[in-house]
């Protein structure tokens, strides 16, 4: 099955944390992201996220300059079943996401930041599905991801 955003990848079947992209993965530019908090993780995130010993769940959110400003960003779309998630794979030197990494990174005391090898597992009020979250991505202004992050060894 391929991906509905058109970058041509091909979506992985995997109920577990797949290794990080590499150079030879095609990966969906997310085209479409001002401050985070850690929360606690809710009912209903991913079995398989919250199983794995030392994922680290938080909300990041973004507030793009305009419905057309990009968020910088390259996700790998993950299927697992019913539960779907972006891998973030690559972060771009411009883009809202940058910026508002700058941005928690001044904050006193400092913000969350979007990692590479964080997975967004949901995207405003849509979960489970990685096509509709990132077209929420590209629809609003204003998001909220909610974001695990594996520890090192995992990713």
């Amino acid at each position: 099955m391929w991906c509905g955003c058109h970058c041509g990848e091909e979506k992985q079947k995997d109920l577990t944390f797949p290794a990080a992209a590499g150079a030879d993965d095609q990966v969906c530019p997310a085209t479409t992201p001002q401050s985070a908090t850690a929360v606690l993780q809710s009912p209903g995130e991913d079995e398989t996220l919250r199983d794995a010993p030392g994922t680290r769940f938080f909300n990041f959110s973004i507030n793009k300059r305009s419905p057309d400003d990009k968020l910088g960003m390259d996700v790998k779309h993950i299927s697992a079943s019913s539960n779907s998630r972006l891998q973030i794979v690559q972060l771009f030197p411009e883009g809202a996401i940058v910026r508002t990494n700058a941005e928690n990174a001044a904050a006193s005391p400092p913000g969350e930041e979007l990692r590479k090898g964080d997975y967004i597992v949901k995207v405003n009020d849509v979960e489970f599905n990685d096509y509709h979250m990132v077209a929420e991505c590209k629809l609003r202004q204003k998001l909220i991801f909610r974001v695990a992050r594996p520890p090192p060894s995992a990713s």
